[in-house]
Parts: C-alpha cells; structure tokens; sequence
C-alpha cells in the first residue's frame, strides 16, 4: 500500500478519480467473473464516517475530484452514513467535485433515488447488466436478478433522467450484444460501456473458461462498432470503448492511455484506512504490474502505435496476441476515419 502524498509528485495531490470501496469487497451477488475475488478481505467490513473525514481533508486542496462509490455492492453502506459522508464532500470540495455509484443495481429503492437526487453536483449512476444469453455469469442467489435490475434501470430513469450501464463481454454473449444494444436504446438508456472479462485467479476460476483473447475482443469491437455506425446508433447511445477510441482527442479510457504513472490518477481508500492507486493494483497483482512496466519502458514506447495504445492496462495479464490484435484494431480505426473524411 502507498501513502497519499507519495501519489503526488508536486506533494500537493490533485487526483482526478477518488475509488471509494466504502464496503470493501462485500456484496449480494456472486458473479463469477468478478475479479473482486482476487483481492484480499479487508480487517474493516465498512468504511468508518470519521475515517473518510481524516482521508478528506488531505484531498481538500485538489482542483477537481470525481469521487466513485464501488465495491463489492456499494448500496450496502449504512444510508445514514452515505448521507453523512456525501455531506462531507460538499463541505470540503464545493462545485469541485462529481459522484458516481457503481452498483449492481438490485438494493436501489425510493431512499436511495432521494440520496441520489439531494447530492448537489453531477451525479452519476452506473449500474451492471450483461446481455441476455444461454450462460450467465452473474448471479443474484434465488432471484432473477435481470428482472429486477432492469426495473431499477426504468425507476432510476424516471427520477435522475439517465442511467449509464457496464457490461463484461465473454465468450458466451458476445452474439448476444446487437440485441442488448437494442434493448438497453428501447428503454432509454444513453450510455453503455462494454468491458473485456478478466482473469480471476482465485475463487471463480471456472468463469477462465470464458476469457476473450484480445484478438477475440478486437474482433468483437470492430464488428460491433461497425453495426452501432452503420446504423447511426450513436445518436441514440453511446458506448464506451467506441467513443474514446474515435476521438480526435488523446484517449482517457487508462487502458489506451500513453502514460507510465496512468495508475497514479487515481486513488482507492479501502475500508481499513489502507490507501492505493488504481484498485486494480492490489497486493496480488504487483508482479504482473511490474512486468507490464518493464514492458512499457523496454519496448512499448518505441513502437509506432504507443501514443494511440497506451500499452493496455498495467494491472492485467498480457495474451502473446496482444500487441498484434492492438495493430489490427489501430488499423480499424485508422480506416474508420479514412471512410469518414472521404478519402
């Protein structure tokens, strides 16, 4: 673990992206795929009000901050003392800071949609859903958790006015993804961000059985991305990785993005006071961290497409395709553009 001056190089931190895991890795659900498993349970099963209040007042001086309220399930967390710790954060940070919820989405209920509404900044609520399919690889113990989420989508809708999906493509819904995108536009919802399942080492291993090589996943990308442009679904929906990787812009998703210190963006507060960068970056997974990085500097930076790759997430291991199916969705892309100047 760092410490929270150690993440700033000019020692004043000025962080972007704040991860609460306010419940540590607790949760309703038990979704197979979720790479929670792989991190230690933390000596603390919820984050203490006071404790964020210490944490907060060394963050205080920071220009902007998007505070993510993750998990586990963070909906878990004593309302009274979200309500207390929301506060907070109007008091310390006034109009310099965001809120989002990454949540499963089944405990939203009227309290909630009113903590949701009082927060006096942007606030954001994104909430998990996979397509429809044979095999799921989330699940809600003795409830049909689809149903119910898919109801807290429309309620969430009605009284915030937008609502942000992830999903986690693998092998068993990638087919499945044409008919999501159509749902999700059927009911209203305008955001959509399609992540690639991870690899879990520990306690949900038979969700390995359906892992995307990245040649798999940029095949899925091109094919998918085609479809939503070909069809001008991007009026009605945008999707995540689709937007970034078409933007003239440098790219902001850290997976793309060309910095060795990306990780140092952001900061995760874990229930025990314990404090790192990217939650991805646990204890486990420095080692693969650390080749990544030795990666990045040895030969990443010296080939042709590193300012558009990034080099992948540091956190996550690499396929020998990796660089290979990145060349081949750099191309896509490149021709993608191509076709929409004309040329």
């Amino acid at each position: 673990m760092t410490s929270l001056h150690s993440c700033s190089q000019s020692g004043v931190p000025q962080y972007h992206t704040v991860i609460l895991k306010t419940v540590g890795s607790a949760c309703n659900m038990r979704c197979a795929y979720c790479y929670e498993h792989d991190l230690r349970a933390e000596a603390s099963p919820f984050l203490q009000p006071n404790d964020f209040k210490e944490f907060l007042n060394q963050i205080s001086h920071s220009s902007e901050v998007n505070f993510l309220f993750h998990g586990g399930e963070p909906l878990l967390y004593p309302k009274p003392w979200m309500k207390e710790m929301l506060h907070m954060i109007k008091e310390a940070l006034p109009g310099k800071h965001m809120i989002q919820f990454q949540t499963n989405g089944t405990l939203i209920d009227e309290e909630w949609l009113e903590i949701f509404k009082e927060v006096e900044a942007y606030v954001a609520v994104s909430i998990s859903l996979d397509p429809l399919s044979d095999i799921s690889l989330r699940h809600l113990p003795g409830e049909d958790y689809r149903k119910i989420v898919l109801k807290r989508i429309a309620d969430v809708l009605r009284e915030l006015g937008t609502v942000g999906v992830v999903s986690v493509a693998h092998q068993a819904n990638l087919s499945a993804y044409t008919l999501f995108i159509e749902e999700l536009i059927s009911i209203g919802v305008p955001y959509l961000t399609i992540n690639k399942i991870r690899r879990n080492h520990q306690a949900k291993v038979q969700a390995n059985r359906y892992l995307l090589s990245e040649t798999d996943y940029v095949s899925f990308i091109k094919e998918t991305m085609t479809d939503w442009l070909n069809r001008r679904l991007y009026e009605k929906i945008q999707i995540q990785p689709f937007i970034s990787l078409l933007s003239t812009d440098v790219n902001q998703i850290c997976q793309y993005l060309p910095l060795e210190g990306k990780c140092q963006s952001f900061i995760t507060l874990y229930p025990d006071k314990q404090i790192s960068n990217c939650n991805h970056l646990h204890q486990d997974r420095q080692n693969i961290y650390q080749k990544n990085r030795n990666k990045l500097t040895e030969d990443c930076i010296y080939c042709s497409i590193y300012e558009w790759c990034g080099g992948g997430c540091l956190a996550e291991e690499k396929e020998d395709d990796f660089c290979q199916a990145r060349g081949h969705l750099h191309q896509f892309i490149k021709g993608v553009f191509n076709e929409g100047s004309g040329t």
